[in-house]
């Protein structure tokens, strides 16, 4: 239920403020941050919330909800046919919503590391499997080079057409090669 409250907020987002968010999305930038931030503050200082806040506000922003249903508007923004009225409304706004989504997602990464990270490095015996592997990928050092992809022969940049025009003339009037 909570992340289908998310899904509606993040779709009124989508259409109430479409234009202002691809314009000057540096408003809502600042606005995730402080919302993370508040996140992030009120976790680590256990404030305790009303009933009602704590079962359905709190898990929107601390669990990651928001963030959660920003993503999936981003990449459904992708899967829509090509020319679609959802493609033409979102794939502007794929760019701000997955920044802000990420912005979102520190404030859940802050409330639920102050837990998670804590036992994976005192008590990991504590931790289920899936939750040990989410919080060593969050944790993970990565790699400082890129990753090659494409095998090295593919990276080089092709030579100009005029000079593959000369080579291949050259070529052509060279002396064969003898054959070993």
């Amino acid at each position: 239920m909570i992340f289908l409250i998310s899904l509606a907020l993040a779709l009124a987002l989508a259409a109430f403020c479409a234009e202002p968010l691809r314009k000057r999305p540096a408003p809502f930038y600042v606005s995730a941050v402080l919302i993370a931030a508040g996140v992030s503050v009120c976790a680590l200082a256990d404030v305790q919330f009303p009933l009602w806040f704590k079962a359905w506000v709190w898990p929107i922003f601390a669990r990651g909800a928001l963030a959660g249903a920003l993503f999936v508007l981003v990449m459904l923004a992708g899967a829509f046919p090509n020319g679609s009225a959802g493609v033409k409304r979102l794939m502007p706004l794929r760019g701000p919503l997955s920044i802000l989504a990420c912005i979102l997602t520190l404030g859940h990464n802050i409330a639920y590391g102050k837990t998670y990270f804590v036992m994976l490095f005192l008590q990991p015996w504590r931790l289920p499997l899936t939750q040990k592997l989410a919080s060593w990928c969050s944790v993970a050092p990565r790699r400082r080079q890129p990753m090659q992809v494409l095998p090295p022969r593919l990276l080089k940049t092709p030579r100009p057409l005029r000079l593959r025009k000369r080579r291949r003339a050259e070529s052509a009037t060279a002396r064969p090669r003898r054959k070993r």
